[in-house]
């Protein structure tokens, strides 16, 4: 998470409080919009955990519907 706020900063010039609270609001937004069984997945990436490629391809046909969510 530590990266994602300090990228924020550097490209955006916020300060690291406003950079901390942009990550907490966007990864809430994404974790109240997905299955709950989904949400460690946000938790493990906020925290630069690499996420198992195989867990993702079984969950395929459960995240097919949320490329809406994005705009895709």
């Amino acid at each position: 998470m530590q990266q994602l706020e300090q990228l924020l900063s550097e490209k955006l010039g916020l300060s690291a409080e406003q950079s901390q609270q942009a990550v907490t609001t966007v990864l809430g937004f994404l974790k109240e919009r997905l299955p709950e069984n989904l949400q460690g997945f946000v938790d493990a990436a906020a925290e630069g955990k690499e996420i198992d490629a195989t867990l993702l391809d079984g969950l395929k046909d459960k995240l097919g519907g949320l490329g809406g969510m994005f705009g895709g």
